[in-house]
């Protein structure tokens, strides 16, 4: 998919393939296309290190646990 621009901490793919996340150092999560390696997201709402990402077996939804003690849940369109 191309050089991710921050280095990862973990990363998880959607049950179809087509989406990749990847959390990072800074807090943040990226969401990728697989086909095409483009970046389509920047999710920010962690205020430390996202230790764990995973999807929900459906794919509509995403888990992330942070350093900063904090679990959020996202939806993915």
């Amino acid at each position: 998919i191309g050089v991710i621009p921050v280095a990862a901490k973990s990363v998880a793919f959607s049950p179809d393939g087509q989406l990749l996340v990847t959390g990072h150092w800074d807090g943040a999560m990226r969401l990728w296309s697989m086909p095409d390696g483009e970046q389509l997201a920047v999710l920010q709402r962690h205020a430390a290190c996202v230790s764990r990402v995973a999807f929900r077996p459906d794919g509509r939804m995403l888990a992330s646990a942070s350093r900063d003690g904090s679990v959020r849940l996202w939806q993915v369109k």
